[in-house]
């Protein structure tokens, strides 16, 4: 099993093997610091503080399923597609899609769960969904080192505010909605740059 693996990853054209071994590098570095993050403020603060804030990351976690699996249908269909009018009508659709919804998930957090995290946590999972939306359309049209560097951007102002501000979970969330934003902001500037091209 082990010398077809090998066999396989040698037999790529060099580029391409090269390509994928920085993507996934990267991509393990992200986790790394997330990791990292995140163990270190359940470390740092204490349970009381921590089991109360379990509902605010379940919020978060299973916020990306308001947008009831549209990325994948992008996905799908992109590739399915020879059309180019066709394959740029998904992304419109895709966008305004994830963008509508956004606002729900935003709405819906901030003024219905009620958690003292609230505007925190709606931040996070609104601007998620815009994330997640721009990531796909940059997966679909093969820019895949645009991927890492939006997670890496959001990984990286997040251990960078989480030094300087975090001392119990409310700053915690606050600085995670901020490195959320700036990795929103990066990746729409991304995206802009990527369609002038």
């Amino acid at each position: 099993m082990i010398n077809k693996f090998k066999s396989y990853i040698f037999t790529l054209p060099l580029q391409k093997n090269r390509s994928v071994l920085i993507y996934t590098l990267m991509k393990y570095f992200e986790y790394f610091i997330n990791a990292y993050l995140f163990f270190s403020v359940a470390k740092n603060v204490n349970p009381v503080q921590f089991g109360n804030s379990t509902s605010a990351f379940l919020t978060i976690t299973y916020s990306s399923f308001i947008v009831l699996g549209v990325n994948q249908v992008l996905v799908k269909w992109y590739s399915k597609s020879n059309d180019d009018i066709f394959k740029v009508f998904l992304i419109k659709y895709s966008i305004i899609y994830n963008i509508i919804f956004a606002g729900f998930a935003f709405f819906l957090i901030h003024f219905f769960i009620g958690n003292r995290y609230g505007l925190s946590i709606s931040i996070i999972c609104s601007f998620r969904l815009i994330i997640e939306c721009i990531v796909t359309i940059f997966r679909v049209k093969n820019r895949i080192f645009y991927i890492n560097y939006i997670y890496l951007i959001v990984a990286f102002s997040f251990l960078f505010l989480y030094k300087l501000f975090v001392s119990d979970m409310h700053s915690f969330f606050n600085v995670w909605a901020i490195s959320i934003f700036a990795g929103l902001i990066f990746s729409i500037i991304l995206a802009l740059y990527c369609h002038q091209k």
